[in-house]
């Protein structure tokens, strides 16, 4: 899992963080940093996620 230092400066890069789901690892789509949760694409559902701010 990235950690909260990893997830800031991938926003600050980026714009947007892509946060590894839970339940199977890959990553998620793009993700605004205010929310808790992503949708990933292996699953094929919304995942809950550390919010970043």
């Amino acid at each position: 899992m990235k950690s909260i230092n990893n997830l800031l400066e991938e926003f600050v890069e980026f714009g947007y963080v892509l946060h590894e789901c839970p339940n199977c690892g890959e990553e998620c789509e793009p993700t605004e940093v205010d929310s808790d949760e992503a949708y990933c694409a292996v699953c094929d559902e919304v995942v809950h996620v550390e919010r970043v701010l």
